[in-house]
């Protein structure tokens, strides 16, 4: 029986291709697996430059997600891009977090026009998703004072609960009406403040004893020093200094020395 020729009886004695391969050698595994896998030629490009990034931002007004215009009005206040967060205030799905930080920025920027702009935005909303409550009304009186606007101040002051004003913005509207000179209207709001159970800080007491000494009103002043003495607000510098100034002012020098 004659023997056939090796090469036709086994290959797997083969020697091995040489490693590494030539660099012009190619597999056609992995050619033809490619060629199935990839698109045409400049589809995949064209796709990547038509889809918008993730994180874009280049979103038409009232277009921006709920999720995303709230973290980026954020951003523009603390970047103090005022005008760009005024315009993305009309967008939907904006919270009450959002209108404080835009109205807040417009108090700190002074800018009236801005602040008038993001309240009308709030009054056709109704205040974002949790409604107007006393955080934002609070944000809105202290921000038409900064910018010097009291009539607007007092309006929306007088829109709100008295009981949920707390009592830095009691003691605000008080301090702008004495600037303005109308001593008895500050007098009055501080008895509102107490009526409505709004405990006075030494701020508060120093601000209605300054318009109760520029009204010579002695009685008043009175009043006012038996109550911050029950609330113990004697021994601070600003009251003292503030009692001392009523006391001069109306002649009674003995209890100014006292």
């Amino acid at each position: 029986m004659t023997t056939p020729p090796l090469p036709t009886i086994s290959t797997h004695h083969r020697a091995p291709p040489p490693w590494p391969p030539p660099k012009n050698a190619t597999n056609p595994r992995v050619k033809i697996r490619c060629g199935v896998l990839a698109p045409p030629a400049g589809q995949a490009l064209q796709t990547a430059a038509a889809a918008p990034g993730p994180r874009s931002t280049n979103y038409p007004p009232n277009r921006v997600p709920g999720t995303d215009v709230n973290l980026h009005i954020q951003r523009l206040c603390r970047a103090g891009d005022l005008a760009e967060a005024v315009r993305l205030l009309g967008s939907d799905g904006v919270d009450v977090r959002s209108y404080c930080a835009v109205i807040q920025l417009c108090g700190e920027e002074r800018s009236l026009e801005a602040g008038r702009r993001a309240h009308a935005v709030v009054r056709a909303s109704g205040g974002g998703a949790g409604g107007i409550g006393s955080v934002l009304g609070k944000r809105l009186v202290l921000m038409y004072l900064k910018c010097s606007d009291l009539g607007s101040a007092r309006e929306v002051f007088d829109e709100m609960p008295p009981q949920v004003a707390d009592v830095r913005v009691w003691t605000s509207l008080m301090s702008a009406y004495a600037k303005a000179g109308d001593f008895g209207e500050g007098v009055l709001l501080f008895t509102q403040m107490h009526c409505c159970g709004v405990s006075p800080d030494a701020h508060a007491v120093s601000c209605v004893l300054k318009c109760i000494a520029s009204l010579g009103s002695i009685t008043d002043g009175e009043v006012v020093h038996g109550l911050l003495e029950k609330l113990g607000l004697g021994a601070e510098c600003a009251v003292a200094n503030a009692l001392i100034a009523l006391y001069s002012r109306c002649g009674w020098m003995e209890d100014a020395m006292q």
